[in-house]
């Protein structure tokens, strides 16, 4: 069967508004690397370093308002970085529900269900401080995580959310390319009593959160790959606020089988 020109022309209009082009990701694909990992490469700060397995971006902010102000030179590097872990749960407590906040000062080691051998749920799983893989395949990137093993499927095809979600821990997630910034929605979250990460953030989460993370590459002699992730949850945050983090590129890394038992890859 025969296609005429203009029916050649409207599958490529619909196929730009739909997939995405391979090159479109290529920038963002390989294996990246955090702080933990990396600690003696010359890109990472001190944010990075308070910041390892990411904080609000305001607070990454804050601190290097303090580190660059000449008033602070005398400071020991532990009271700034101190200072700034207060600004944390000052600024989330702000912004968290009655919900929120009894979730924030129920939380401590004794119910972390991580410790338990029950992986990393949405957010601690995007910003966890071991090394991940971002993998092309036709309309669909995959996120290979070494903390715990996890997988996670971006369908890059142009659909729409299902009218009707399984909740998961991972939840679905759907991307696209918005000048040089890859984004990434997700929905359909299972609640979580334990806050995403330990350390920087407030407390759980209900199952309506929504996250949308927003990954940017910074070229030169080593490739940085940063994540702001807007997080909004009515039921337990009163406003959105933004979750940071950055990558290096280390194509020479390997993911590793992790464990949390006696044999690896078995949780």
């Amino acid at each position: 069967m025969k296609i005429s020109k203009a029916s050649a022309l409207l599958c490529g209009l619909l196929a730009s508004h739909g997939a995405l082009a391979q090159h479109d990701t290529a920038r963002f694909e390989g294996v990246w690397s955090g702080w933990l990992t990396t600690q003696e490469d010359p890109a990472w700060q001190v944010e990075d370093y308070l910041c390892f397995v990411g904080c609000p971006k305001a607070a990454y902010d804050h601190l290097t308002t303090l580190l660059d102000d000449p008033a602070n030179d005398a400071r020991p590097l532990d009271e700034l970085t101190g200072e700034t872990h207060t600004f944390i749960v000052d600024y989330l407590k702000a912004r968290s529900t009655p919900e929120g906040l009894a979730l924030m000062n129920g939380n401590g080691e004794a119910n972390d269900t991580n410790l338990d051998c029950h992986p990393y749920d949405f957010v601690r799983s995007a910003t966890n401080p071991l090394p991940f893989e971002i993998v092309r395949s036709g309309d669909t990137l995959t996120l290979n995580y070494e903390e715990w093993n996890r997988t996670r499927t971006v369908y890059l095809d142009g659909r729409a959310f299902p009218d009707t979600l399984e909740p998961s821990s991972l939840g679905y997630s759907i991307g696209r390319i918005e000048g040089d910034t890859l984004v990434i929605e997700t929905r359909g979250l299972v609640a979580s009593t334990y806050p995403p990460i330990t350390i920087n953030a407030a407390g759980g989460h209900s199952a309506q959160l929504k996250g949308t993370e927003h990954y940017t590459v910074t070229p030169g002699d080593t490739p940085m790959l940063s994540l702001e992730l807007t997080l909004e949850d009515p039921g337990t945050l009163t406003e959105p606020y933004v979750y940071y983090k950055r990558w290096i590129a280390t194509p020479g890394i390997k993911i590793l089988t992790d464990s949390c038992s006696d044999r690896p890859g078995v949780f």
